[in-house]
């Protein structure tokens, strides 16, 4: 009797250990959409994430952060990468890119591939580039094989809500060199962070990537739309300052955007406001 209640828990475990998550039972976009309306936002009760008419509208399924379970990758009217955090529990994380090209092995990480047309910021359709984007450090990157070429001493970004929507914000973000870092909402007082090496590195990355000496200080400003500022203090004593509609007069500007919004949903502040 032992022998068999034995076995009977070690099959147990067994199923357990080897369970598949729920991404992994997802089959069709109606399912896909139930799934995003259940564990990560309930107003897709109300509309669906896919859309016919979208130049993109598919999903897929890879183990995005190497560690054993599978991830969601949505490439519809979003493009969106759903965590899967163990426990039941699912993380969301925006891409500022489409076109969904496929997954490969960079090193020991798994690099998304997509390809991103410009037919926003130009006249003529099939410009644009391929990115292959990488999850650092509890966000998204864009992969660099070369390492930043220039020295980053401190970074501030401010981003200003003109729509006076509820989920809209206004903040400010400031991280200097050493990794000390600070929050600010419209109203609030600041709040201390500290970015650990990595992060910071895989940040420095991302700016030197802008090749942001290159960019103008201002594109595409307009009054009524939510705003941006980049300042970017380098090289022991130069300065550049970007303001920008969104930071959306490139997809690089857009990713840059993307990133600051990341960090205000992370670990590094004491409180966090969420």
């Amino acid at each position: 009797m032992k022998k068999v209640i034995f076995i009977i828990i070690a099959v147990f475990t067994i199923n357990i250990c080897f369970a598949k998550n729920k991404i992994d039972s997802l089959r069709t976009k109606e399912e896909v959409n139930k799934f995003l309306a259940e564990k990560i936002d309930s107003s897709y009760w109300s509309y669906s994430i896919f859309c016919s008419g979208c130049r993109t509208d598919s999903f897929y399924i890879v183990d995005i952060n190497s560690d054993g379970s599978n991830d969601l990758i949505i490439d519809a009217s979003r493009a969106l990468v759903i965590l899967d955090k163990g426990s039941g529990k699912y993380g969301s994380l925006n891409i500022s890119a489409n076109r969904y090209n496929g997954a490969i092995k960079l090193g020991d990480l798994t690099a998304l591939v997509y390809y991103d047309s410009l037919w926003r910021y130009n006249e003529v359709e099939g410009i644009g580039w391929i990115d292959t984007i990488v999850y650092k450090y509890g966000m998204l990157f864009v992969y660099h094989a070369n390492k930043h070429e220039h020295k980053i001493n401190k970074l501030y970004y401010h981003a200003k809500d003109n729509y006076g929507c509820p989920s809209c914000l206004t903040f400010n973000i400031e991280i200097h060199e050493d990794g000390t870092s600070f929050l600010e909402f419209e109203g609030d007082d600041k709040i201390n962070g500290r970015i650990n090496e990595g992060l910071l590195n895989a940040i420095n990355d991302e700016i030197n990537a802008l090749e942001f000496d290159t960019l103008s200080d201002q594109s595409n400003m307009d009054a009524g739309y939510s705003q941006a500022q980049l300042e970017i203090w380098y090289d022991d004593g130069k300065h550049k300052k970007i303001r920008d509609e969104e930071m959306e007069s490139s997809l690089r500007l857009s990713g840059i955007c993307e990133m600051f919004h990341g960090l205000l949903y992370m670990d590094l502040w004491k409180p966090i406001r969420k």
